[in-house]
C-alpha cells in the first residue's frame, strides 16, 4: 500500500493483491488515528486555561474615596476551578501563573456585590476597576510596566447592596515566568473597589466572582 502525501494515509494500488478487506482495515483505522490526532489538536486550541474564585464570605469593610484592592486579602476569595497546571487556594491577585509562558490575549473580570454595613448614602457611587500590570522584559525586576484597567461604575439606588461587573482585556507577551524563571511575577491583574458611601463603610459580599483566562495565542 502507498500513503497520501498530505495527512499520510493508506491506500491500495492498483497493482496490490486483491486482499480488498485488509485494506479497508488497515484504511479504517489509519483514518480512525488521524481523526483522533486532529480532535486533540482542536481541543488545545480552543480549551484554553482558565480560572474562577468567589468569594466565601462577606470582606472587611473599608472607607470612603479610598481605592481599596478587593483581592488582597480584605475579602475571602477561594478558587472553584483551575485549569490543569494552574495553583490552587485563595488568590492575592489574579496573576497569569500556570496560564502558560507563550504570549497571549487574557481577559480578566468580576462580577462584585457590595453593600454599606450601616447607613446608606443616597445615589452614591461605586467604582469596580480591573488593572493589569504588563511587564516590558521577562526578568525578576522589570524596568516597567503598562498598565490596563477598565471600570464600571454604578450610583447607589437606595437599597444598599449593588452588583457591577467589569471585564479588561489584553495582550501580553511576557503572562507567566519563562522556563520557569525564579522571581518573576509575570503579568497580573487586580480588581479595586472605590465607593462614596460616606455614611458608613462598604464591604463586598459573599458569591462575588472574578476570572481569567487567556483567550488566544499570539505571535510576537
Amino acid at each position: 500500500m502507498d500513503i497520501t502525501p498530505g495527512e499520510s494515509l493508506p491506500f491500495p494500488e492498483g497493482f496490490d493483491p486483491g486482499n480488498g478487506a485488509l485494506d479497508l482495515q488497515v484504511i479504517a483505522e489509519a483514518i480512525d488515528a488521524n481523526i483522533t490526532a486532529k480532535l486533540g489538536q482542536f481541543k488545545t486550541v480552543i480549551n484554553k486555561a482558565v480560572r474562577v474564585a468567589r468569594s466565601t464570605a462577606a470582606g472587611t469593610a473599608f472607607g470612603p474615596n479610598l481605592r481599596t484592592n478587593i483581592l488582597g486579602g480584605l475579602t475571602p476569595f477561594s478558587t472553584v476551578y483551575s485549569s490543569p497546571g494552574s495553583p490552587l487556594g485563595a488568590l492575592a491577585s489574579l496573576d497569569a501563573t500556570g496560564l502558560g509562558s507563550a504570549p497571549g490575549i487574557f481577559r480578566a473580570g468580576a462580577f462584585v456585590v457590595t453593600a454599606p454595613i450601616g447607613a446608606t448614602t443616597a445615589g452614591s457611587f461605586r467604582l469596580l476597576e480591573i488593572q493589569a500590570l504588563i511587564p516590558n522584559t521577562p526578568t525578576r525586576f522589570p524596568t516597567q510596566f503598562v498598565t490596563k484597567i477598565a471600570d464600571s461604575e454604578v450610583y447607589e439606588t437606595n437599597t444598599g447592596a449593588e452588583w457591577q461587573m467589569a471585564e479588561l482585556e489584553i495582550m501580553t507577551p511576557f503572562p507567566d515566568a519563562p522556563n520557569g524563571q525564579l522571581g518573576f511575577v509575570g503579568t497580573q491583574f487586580t480588581a479595586y473597589m472605590t465607593h462614596r458611601n460616606f455614611a458608613s463603610n462598604l464591604q463586598v459580599l459573599a458569591g462575588s466572582v472574578v476570572w481569567l483566562y487567556r483567550a488566544a495565542d499570539v505571535e510576537v
